[in-house]
């Protein structure tokens, strides 16, 4: 997921990961029965500028690269 989304949607998925669910999330196994997602909420164990620290990082991440061959 990283490079594919801006800082603000990292920062809104660890504050409230409900907020956004991907239509796979459920065959991955990352939905509860619920509809919810098993992914925590961070938002009373981090601080503001570490929510925001943490969603700039992972937007910087960069996944392996294609090759055409």
């Amino acid at each position: 997921m990283a490079g594919m989304h801006p800082p603000e949607f990292f920062a809104e998925s660890i504050i409230n990961p409900n907020a956004v669910i991907d239509p796979d999330a459920k065959k991955l196994g990352y939905v509860g029965e619920d509809g919810k997602s098993k992914m925590p909420d961070y938002n009373s164990v981090l601080t503001i500028k570490q929510v925001a620290d943490l969603a700039s990082y992972i937007a910087s991440l960069k996944g392996p690269k294609s090759q055409d061959h």
